[in-house]
């Protein structure tokens, strides 16, 4: 699909994928989470499901959907946070 802008321009429209973004989002916050077992919340309470995952933490096992306070159980050096959807 196009649009012309005029002059002879044309405009097209793009769909970009960008995995994880909110764990991406997170590591801009805290660099120093690069790297590390890293969880991303919606909300930064114990029964919260565990949405995005770094590959360190995927390898110790967890998956999206369990909760912090288990995953915390399992992996006990799992740093978590969470943002504002208005901030994406």
């Amino acid at each position: 699909m196009s649009a012309s802008g005029g002059k002879g321009e044309e405009y097209r429209t793009a769909c970009l994928r960008l995995p994880a973004f909110p764990l991406q989002w997170l590591y801009q916050q805290r660099p120093e989470w690069k790297g590390r077992k890293v969880a991303w919340l919606e909300q930064l309470k114990p029964d919260s499901p565990l949405r995005y995952l770094s590959p360190q933490a995927e390898e110790m096992g967890l998956s999206p959907g369990v909760r912090y306070a288990t995953a915390l159980g399992l992996v006990p050096d799992l740093l978590a946070g969470t943002c504002e959807m208005e901030a994406l």
